[in-house]
């Protein structure tokens, strides 16, 4: 039941929805690298939200049966559960799926009962949005699908504000109440019942007090709201003007200060917020019972004015000033006293925290966690599917998966590297059709680096000397393209097509790069196969396909598997210019500086020049890379 008994459109549920979906929408376009749309837990979202949306559609027009209702906000738990959305705090799967069904229900009624006074049900939700986006900007990346949806979806509910605000204009609706309360439903859990630390860890305690405070003002008002009505004996699913919102107006505040008040409260949990993922990166009992003191107090703040009598159809009715009125200074009074007990234990903790062996500990226990890692479904390698259904295949996969999960200086340097140099290798492969996964081949051999090893092989591709002539590359003194990315790739994808149509499967061209053709067909020919995956090889080889395929899946999903790299943090690819050399160079230092550069930047960007000269004495044609005028700032230098 509504507060103003004035008809107004209702369209602002629409427009939430429309601006969701073109959030999503755009994503792609915003971030091509670094998202995937289509993954289940985005489609679950998807349907759990729209079918949010055509039950407050069909509520606003036909006035929905309560049962009906209640089985649609259950579907939407059940699509967020399917889907991968569902709460995961306990070990029994029932218990997740049972405490995500009466969290959905829970949320989406709570927010549709929320919304009966102008600019509550906006505001609030904005706190609450503003609280999940400093998650993922806090603990997240800034360049994720939920980012973009998060900040849609706050754009479109403060325009909405400005017409809702008290004398409203517009109302959102079921439509828009029921949409946000399956998102905010979400919101909750991937950020706070499922939210990780600081330091990564489930902090169930931690998890269940922050989701308690950011989404106290739905909860307060709802619990007050079927504590008054059980008691009188009426139905708690039925309307009616006895929210905390309406008993504030009794006190003699305006819907605008009611407004207000609430939005006071949605700013201290987004300060709370900030607390616990800034500065808490250990959860202690001290921070639960200071969270719930917290919430009980705001909770008393609203609910003791709820025992006041009020007319149900006058607002703002004269009342007599309640007797409890002492009893709010008093809870004011312990609001102030929960800030400074949060503030002093803040820049206390880190004096008293370790102040035995055992506290400390203790304090390392909880704080440093090392996981097990899941391992994917399936995975492919070029177009080939790879047999984890093989026991051996699933554990080799897996020692590869935790030694790059774990390596972290050497896969974190993999990720910067590659987001320079696989737009060049991937564009070399496709123009010799090969399949770009050979990439992840440079990646195994050198880390993206020119580096020799103790047997002599070098470059990005590390090709032995007499393998690098056979495939055309030139290796002397003074000019060695085993160090030159262009014709090394090309060398390479010439290798391993050669391979392909030896053995007819890229897992063994991926095999014979690293054991040589000729030691694989004796493996061939001694085990009767040309499956890679049914051959015994030596350790090197048994691992090589491995490698690649982690490398794969960690660079595919970084986030995954705990890599949260910005686009400022990657290594773009160098801003150059390309010159042809048909003559000799006697003094190539001399001649780098009639180009405008050093010879330092002349050797970084061609490293396949070996000495400080270029005879040329067989007149050939190289090109030669030399900086363009932002060279520094293409680099990476940007923010």
């Amino acid at each position: 039941m509504r507060w103003s008994a004035t008809h107004k459109p209702a369209f602002g549920g629409i427009a939430f929805f429309i601006v969701f979906l073109g959030a999503f929408a755009i994503n792609g376009a915003l971030f091509p690298k670094l998202s995937a749309p289509w993954q289940p837990q985005l489609l679950g979202l998807i349907a759990a939200t729209s079918l949010g949306f055509l039950l407050g559609l069909a509520d606003d027009s036909y006035n929905t049966r309560p049962v009906l209702k209640f089985l649609a906000q259950v579907s939407c738990g059940v699509l967020l559960i399917i889907s991968g959305n569902g709460i995961t705090l306990f070990e029994q799967g029932w218990a997740n799926h049972l405490l995500t069904i009466v969290w959905v229900v829970g949320i989406m009624n709570s927010v549709n009962m929320l919304d009966n006074m102008d600019g509550i049900t906006a505001l609030v939700s904005i706190f609450i949005l503003l609280n999940g986006l400093l998650y993922h900007l806090l603990l997240g990346s800034a360049e994720d699908v939920h980012v973009v949806l998060l900040v849609g979806t706050i754009a479109a509910l403060g325009g909405f504000l400005f017409y809702n605000w008290n004398p409203s204009r517009m109302y959102m609706g079921d439509t828009g109440s029921q949409f946000l309360g399956a998102y905010l439903a979400f919101v909750g859990i991937e950020c706070f019942w499922n939210g990780a630390s600081p330091a990564g860890a489930q902090e169930p305690w931690r998890q269940a007090c922050m989701t308690l405070v950011v989404f106290l003002l739905p909860i307060a008002d709802t619990t007050a709201v079927t504590i008054n009505r059980i008691a009188k004996g009426r139905s708690p699913f039925v309307g009616g003007r006895d929210h905390t919102t309406h008993h504030l107006s009794y006190l003699g505040l305006s819907d605008a200060q009611v407004a207000l008040v609430f939005g006071g409260f949605g700013s201290v949990s987004v300060f709370l917020t900030f607390v616990a993922l800034r500065f808490v990166p250990l959860w202690q009992n001290l921070y639960s019972a200071l969270y719930v003191l917290y919430a009980v107090i705001i909770f008393l703040l609203l609910y003791l004015p709820t025992s006041a009598h009020a007319p149900a159809l006058m607002p703002n009715p004269p009342v007599d000033r309640p007797t409890w009125q002492p009893v709010l200074r008093l809870l004011g009074a312990g609001l102030m006293l929960f800030t400074l007990a949060l503030v002093a234990n803040l820049f206390t903790y880190s004096v008293t925290a370790d102040n035995t062996d055992l506290d400390h500990q203790r304090n390392f226990n909880d704080g440093y966690k090392i996981f097990s890692l899941t391992l994917p479904n399936s995975i492919d390698l070029c177009g080939e599917p790879v047999p984890l259904e093989k026991l051996d295949v699933r554990e080799r996969l897996d020692r590869e998966l935790l030694v790059n999960t774990y390596w972290q200086s050497n896969s974190i340097l993999a990720h910067k590297r590659a987001a320079r140099w696989f737009p060049l290798i991937e564009g070399i492969l496709r123009r010799e059709g090969v399949p770009e996964d050979l990439k992840y081949i440079a990646l195994i051999e050198s880390n993206l680096s020119n580096v020799v090893s103790p047997m002599g092989a070098t470059g990005y591709w590390q090709f032995m000397k007499e393998t690098a002539l056979v495939h055309g590359l030139q290796v002397d003194g003074e000019v060695d393209e085993r160090y030159n990315v262009i014709k090394s790739t090309e060398a390479a994808a010439h290798y391993l097509r050669s391979s392909y149509a030896r053995y007819g499967s890229w897992a063994m061209a991926m095999a014979s790069y690293n054991l040589g053709q000729g030691g694989l067909d004796k493996q061939v020919a001694r085990q009767g196969t040309k499956n890679y995956y049914d051959l015994l090889l030596p350790d090197e080889t048994s691992r090589y396909v491995f490698r690649a395929l982690a490398m794969k899946e960690v660079m595919g999903d970084p986030g995954r598997y705990g890599f949260h790299l910005r686009k400022k943090d990657l290594y773009a690819p160098y801003s150059v210019r390309t010159v042809e050399l048909d003559a000799a160079v006697p003094d190539l230092a001399a001649w780098a500086a009639t180009q405008g550069t050093s010879y330092k930047v002349l050797k970084l960007l061609n490293p396949w020049l070996r000495d400080n000269r270029l005879s040329d004495p067989k007149g050939a044609r190289y090109q030669v890379l030399l900086p363009e005028a932002d060279f520094d700032v293409a680099a990476g230098a940007e923010d």
